[in-house]
């Protein structure tokens, strides 16, 4: 297990992470002298139990809260909504709501919701599902309500509730009782750094490290009130570093809070009574729908690519779209599921909008990889993923054919050439910014990016992260390159509704909001590219 310890700094405290075996745990109680506790160190030894407390850290020091409660904070029972969170005996997601008079508020909006319109959130540690009390179903009346005033009275001021569940078995997780306490542990403890501390796990000095900054603690900002959250974690939970855990916390709890705001609004909207002006008659339209109102040809949930598959600068496969002889060129590169209905289409998209060749290269050589694998479930399935960015994904072996296709384009006359990647792609989009043959450069949802990646940036710069992404280093890139000449031309926006990938071959075209921000980032997208080209 993973025994924490604390190292004093000036403004922030810093929690570093070591793995110690049983062996070197009773080492290290021997040579520490008799009586004293390492610190930070739980005091119990077993290495089982050996989990970061609250108790030993130093007391935060806000006044209106102290810690995260958990007990007696569930209004109702929840076995049934552990069963439609993870859809443990349907094998489709039709709406998980059939009997609303099953739930302690049948009037709810939450009953006319489909199960894709549930707040949620998915890594290889844990799946995180989100729901207002009215989802739960009332008490049995032979079973104790253990939610009662009394209960809420004895609760001290502050004391954040939070309504968690955490539905564990041998089958779900781990034969072993000890060791499903443990992860249950863990995870209570991270949710606490995170919602009470401020903790993130993003320290440039120590790679596995966490900062408790209690300027970004607050109870508001992390957990939606009078929701209830059901966490289902993986074995992945019990072995990795607490600073692992609190970052992967707080993408998912962001994550599920911007949807489940956005989806409280919506019912706002929608319980809202309409008003109509009656000085003015609207005169339908009915002429085709050939754009809209983004400014992009209308999105298509089925889609076919309107270009070709050709051999290109020695590469045997590339997908090419778009008028030539313009002397304007985009080259795309995908993320690592290759070539996907979605990206192919955001391609034809900015290739008509902008009035430029676009060119898709198979950089990962016919070895995509599977989307079904993808997040990785077990410790073996992570293993492979990150062979795979090492070897066919490698961002230095792909430069030199992004470089071979630029040179080809400049040699059939292109005189503006910009590159625009996804998720892995945005990460070798950047890298390209530094290159003498390139004139802007676009990342949608990168990933493996840094605030240092702008250290070499010599050209304007696209920046489109979703709410997935760490959004704080993408600021500091912009913030980095805000004093360029060219800064002007500069884009960013961050796309809070959406996940990872949602412009790309995860884009869920299906889903109104989905298809609505795929339009706009490739609105914004070719106007960025119009701009910089027309310089």
């Amino acid at each position: 297990m993973h025994a924490l310890r604390l190292r004093r700094h000036p403004n922030v405290v810093v929690i570093l992470s070591r793995r110690y075996t049983t062996g070197e745990a009773r080492r290290s109680a021997r040579s520490r002298p008799s009586g004293e506790p390492a610190l930070g160190a739980p005091t119990n030894q077993s290495p089982v139990s050996q989990t970061v407390s609250l108790a030993r850290l130093p007391k935060t020091k806000a006044k209106n809260f102290q810690s995260l409660h958990f007990r007696n904070t569930t209004p109702g029972s929840s076995a049934k909504l552990v069963t439609d969170s993870f859809q443990l005996h349907r094998p489709t997601a039709q709406k998980p709501y059939p009997n609303s008079e099953w739930y302690t508020d049948p009037t709810h909006p939450i009953h006319t919701c489909s199960f894709k319109d549930v707040p949620k959130y998915e890594s290889a540690f844990f799946k995180i599902r989100a729901y207002p009390f009215a989802r739960l179903a009332p008490h049995s009346s032979n079973v104790p309500n253990p939610y009662t005033e009394e209960m809420k009275k004895e609760r001290r001021k502050s004391q954040i509730p939070m309504s968690l569940i955490v539905p564990m078995t041998p089958y779900s997780l781990h034969k072993s009782g000890a060791i499903r306490k443990v992860v249950r542990s863990r995870l209570k403890e991270a949710l606490r750094l995170v919602v009470v501390r401020g903790a993130r796990g993003s320290d440039p000095c120590e790679a596995n490290s966490a900062i408790l900054d209690e300027s970004d603690a607050a109870p508001e900002k992390w957990v939606m009130k009078d929701w209830t959250y059901v966490f289902k974690p993986t074995m992945a939970l019990y072995k990795i570093p607490m600073p692992t855990i609190v970052d992967e916390i707080r993408i998912g709890l962001r994550s599920v809070k911007s949807m489940a705001e956005k989806l409280e609004a919506r019912w706002q909207r929608t319980a809202a009574p309409a008003t109509r002006d009656v000085t003015r008659t609207r005169v339908p339209d009915r002429r085709p729908p050939t754009k809209s109102s983004r400014g992009v040809p209308t999105v298509q949930h089925d889609y076919t690519g309107k270009g070709e598959y050709k051999s290109y600068a020695g590469m045997d496969k590339v997908y090419m779209v778009g008028p030539e002889g313009t002397g304007k060129a985009i080259i795309v590169i995908y993320d690592i599921f290759g070539f996907f209905p979605q990206t192919l289409q955001g391609a034809d998209l900015l290739a008509d909008a902008v009035g430029a060749r676009v060119l898709m290269p198979d950089f990962l050589m016919g070895k995509p990889w599977p989307a079904d694998k993808f997040p990785p479930q077990t410790k073996v399935e992570e293993a492979q993923l990150q062979l795979y960015f090492g070897t066919t994904a490698n961002p230095l072996l792909t430069m030199p054919y992004i470089n071979r296709v630029a040179e080809e384009l400049k040699k059939e006359g292109a005189t503006k050439v910009g590159v625009l990647g996804f998720c892995w792609g945005g990460k070798l989009s950047v890298k390209c910014g530094s290159q003498s043959w390139v004139d802007g450069v676009a990342a949608i949802h990168p990933a493996m990016l840094t605030a240092s990646d702008a250290d070499n940036i010599q050209v304007p710069l696209a920046l489109f992260p979703s709410v997935d992404e760490p959004v704080e280093e993408y600021e500091g890139m912009v913030k980095a390159l805000s004093d360029k000449p060219w800064s002007d031309k500069n884009a960013y926006k961050v796309y809070p509704s959406v996940s990872h990938g949602f412009a790309a071959a995860r884009a869920d075209l299906a889903d109104p909001d989905g298809k609505a921000q795929f339009e706009d980032v490739y609105t914004r997208t070719a106007a960025f590219f119009k701009n910089v080209f027309e310089s």
